[in-house]
């Protein structure tokens, strides 16, 4: 093997121009597979964050927002514990709740409550800073993150929210992250037809087309009761007051009915303002088809692609070993066999692809092309330029292995060599 690598290194050093060829080849090859993957990833990403809900039965509601009959008297729902305990039977809810009526520094801002599984469910891109963890619960001080505003807050800040419905309501918060522009987080849209899939969960928040403020708060760290002016439970009689509205996932428990469903269903709905409801099902089913579309959509013209790149590769690969036959002649009469002069080729084709691999992994860690290599991306091109090494190995040793020293060498045995 020792012998193999340095005669491979030694072939790579003759054709240089050649070699240089193949290097850039596999750098393409290798870049059209991060693209594939990173597109595959990023349409999974945000229907499996929440796709181990939508195997249960249950509903995805969207509304203008949710209420309850109280004492003949339409009351609102406050949160997830209030609506599991209208309904009954429930085992997840996702919600979102917006505090009504907030300002910032004299400003309006959109202030929302997601509650613990929505949470622990999204793993945003940061413009600075962190999204949510398990250490916050326990705080004495509120967390908040808040939506990308150009720097109008930033993280490490700490703002007061107000509202303005009460003068004397005021919430000190340290802001602890900055969501990237055009973040898509959960919110449904209640204006757009639905799609019946996963993307009824989200919303793109984007700077340049809403310039309100959105701020983001964790239910789980205001049912603490350290923050009484954001907890109806524990609060005076006065405080923010909130609703939980825009979209909720509810899943139910195992062994409950459709007509139990649809009699929880129509008792929401008897106050509360719902434009649209899907069953947990039908989302699942439309969000498999829904991927399953737009993969099969550019996959077929990405499949060509890389398939030419590929063969090109082989191709020249081939040629080399072709041009380089004289030298496998020499190392024959050495005592080399065919299939160790085919495992020099393919030595030089893995050294090849490791350096093609390096510089796709300068060129992602620039940051200025938009690829960005992760496990599976590594994992997948270690797997595409294992394949290529081996479907070139097994050519050359075929063609190489059917032909004679002395084919190489002509009928007189002359030809001249430089090593």
């Amino acid at each position: 093997m020792k012998t193999c690598l340095k005669l491979a290194i030694r072939q790579i050093k003759k054709s240089v121009f050649a070699r240089e060829v193949i290097i850039i080849l596999f750098t393409v090859v290798f870049s059209f597979v991060i693209f594939f993957v990173s597109a595959i990833q990023l349409k999974l990403k945000d229907y499996q964050s929440l796709s181990r809900f939508f195997r249960n039965k249950g509903l995805l509601i969207t509304s203008m927002g949710l209420a309850k009959s109280a004492d003949d008297h339409g009351t609102v729902i406050r949160d997830e514990e209030e609506l599991a305990d209208y309904l009954g039977d429930t085992t997840d809810i996702l919600c979102m709740e917006e505090v009504w009526a907030t300002t910032v520094n004299g400003e309006s801002v959109d202030t929302y409550c997601y509650s613990r599984n929505v949470v622990d469910s999204l793993d945003p891109d940061m413009a600075e800073g962190r999204w949510f963890d398990s250490s916050d619960r326990n705080s004495d001080r509120l967390k908040v993150v808040v939506s990308y505003n150009n720097g109008i807050i930033k993280t490490g800040d700490t703002i007061v929210l107000k509202s303005t419905m009460d003068n004397e309501l005021a919430q000190e918060m340290d802001v602890i992250g900055i969501l990237a522009d055009d973040q898509l987080m959960f919110m449904g849209d209640t204006i757009r037809e639905a799609y019946c899939d996963y993307r009824d969960c989200f919303k793109v928040f984007s700077s340049k087309y809403d310039k309100t403020i959105k701020l983001f708060l964790s239910d789980e760290q205001l049912s603490t009761g350290a923050f009484p002016y954001l907890n109806f439970r524990t609060g005076p009689e006065k405080g923010f007051q909130k609703q939980m509205r825009n979209v909720t996932l509810i899943s139910f428990k195992d062994g409950i009915g459709d007509d139990e469903i649809l009699e929880k269903t129509d008792k929401l709905r008897e106050l509360s303002n719902i434009v649209g409801y899907n069953t947990l099902d039908d989302i699942r089913k439309g969000s498999r088809t829904y991927i399953t579309q737009e993969l099969s959509t550019w996959f077929p013209l990405f499949a060509m692609l890389l398939f030419f790149v590929i063969i090109a590769l082989i191709s020249v690969n081939i040629v080399m070993t072709r041009k380089m036959m004289g030298y496998y002649a020499i190392h024959y009469l050495c005592g080399f066999t065919w299939k160790q002069n085919a495992n020099v080729s393919m030595f030089a084709s893995l050294m090849e692809a490791a350096i093609a691999f390096v510089i796709i992994l300068i060129i992602t860690l620039s940051g200025k092309t938009g690829l960005t290599l992760g496990i599976v991306e590594a994992f997948a091109c270690l797997v595409t330029a294992i394949v290529i090494v081996l479907v070139s190995h097994l050519t050359i040793l075929g063609m190489i292995g059917k032909t004679s020293a002395k084919e190489v060498f002509g009928e007189n045995g002359q030809r001249r060599l430089t090593w």
